[in-house]
């Protein structure tokens, strides 16, 4: 089941960081850019929203997420955040990333 909200979609990172096997790593991607002139708190307060939303389930402590800024983002070109789950049930994975 893909999950979307509105243009956002959940996915493993194709190129995931260098982390211990209890830690999945997940992108969410956006289709729509934020505009230049959002503010940065505003921003990352969609993030969290969106965190809480979809992986409300989790304890907080099992959940980090964050955004790479500017020039050291992978894909400049698109909206996209990380997000960081320890020691999560795979089904829950499968079940909130799309295909």
């Amino acid at each position: 089941m893909m999950i979307m909200v509105g243009d956002w979609q959940i996915r493993l990172n194709d190129h995931p960081y260098a982390l211990t096997k209890d830690i999945t790593h997940l992108v969410v991607w956006s289709a729509v850019r934020f505009p230049v002139e959002i503010e940065k708190e505003r921003r990352m307060k969609v993030y969290q929203e969106f965190v809480e939303t979809h992986f409300g389930g989790i304890q907080e402590e099992k959940i980090l997420w964050f955004l790479n800024w500017g020039s050291i983002q992978s894909v400049p070109g698109l909206e996209h955040f990380h997000v960081l789950l320890r020691d999560v049930d795979e089904e829950f994975v499968k079940r909130i990333v799309a295909p």
